[in-house]
This record gives structure tokens, C-alpha cells and sequence, in this order.
């Protein structure tokens, strides 16, 4: 454990604050900071290369692969909507259907049990008649 510690130790720089010892420093220390911030801070950064201007292959055909993903996904979710919207008509008509033949059957129903009384009146009518 203690070897960690030495080695981050190592790799540890800090940044002695700029001495100024009159007020012309100070406002010399200003202007040489306002002037060239970007180019301190360029040099100071000379060792680690700009990483969002590198595109890795990898990583380019994986945000491809990504968009394409998120495309297919999108379209899969319009597909789901539109076969759900379809799914409630399609139920909404099969109830409407069930309906009408339920209306069917009793108008059937009836027409046949008035059928049957004429037929037996019929019948009765005959046999008296007889």
C-alpha cells in the first residue's frame, strides 16, 4: 500500500501561486494572464494530445452502429403504436359483430317461436275442426 501512495506522490505537480511584491506585478501578472491564457494553457497541455479531435475507428462505427440501433428502434415503436391502434378497431368491430348477431339470433328466435304457435294454432284448429 505504501508503495501506491509513493507513486502517486510522484506523479502529483502543484502549482506555486505567482509571487508579486508590488502592485505593478500584480497588474503585469494581469495582463500577461488575460494576453496569453490560451497559450499557457496550450504549452502546459503539449503532453496530452486532444482527444475529441482523434475519432478512434472503433468508436466511429460504434456510434454508427449505435444511430442505427436507435433508428430501427424508433421505427419498431411507431410499428407497436400503429398495431395497438389496430388491435382496439379490430376488437371495437368483433364487439359490433357479436351485437348483431346476438340480435340476429333473438329476431330468429322469435320469428321461429311465432312460427311454431301459427303451426300449433293450426294444428289445434284442424283437430277441433275434424
Amino acid at each position: 500500500m505504501n508503495t501506491g501512495n509513493s507513486l502517486q506522490q510522484e506523479n502529483v505537480t502543484t502549482r506555486r501561486p505567482a509571487k508579486c511584491n508590488s502592485e505593478n506585478d500584480l497588474t503585469k501578472l494581469e495582463i500577461d494572464m488575460t494576453s496569453s491564457s490560451t497559450m499557457l494553457f496550450e504549452n502546459t497541455m503539449d503532453s496530452l494530445p486532444n482527444l475529441s479531435t482523434i475519432e478512434n475507428p472503433i468508436v466511429v462505427e460504434l456510434k454508427v452502429n449505435n444511430n442505427n440501433l436507435a433508428l430501427k428502434l424508433q421505427s419498431a415503436h411507431k410499428e407497436i403504436e400503429n398495431l395497438i391502434t389496430e388491435n382496439f378497431k379490430l376488437k371495437r368491430e368483433l364487439e359490433n359483430c357479436q351485437m348483431v348477431i346476438k340480435t340476429l339470433k333473438q329476431l330468429n328466435s322469435t320469428q321461429n317461436n311465432a312460427r311454431k304457435q301459427s303451426t300449433i294454432y293450426k294444428l289445434n284448429t284442424e283437430k277441433k275442426g275434424n
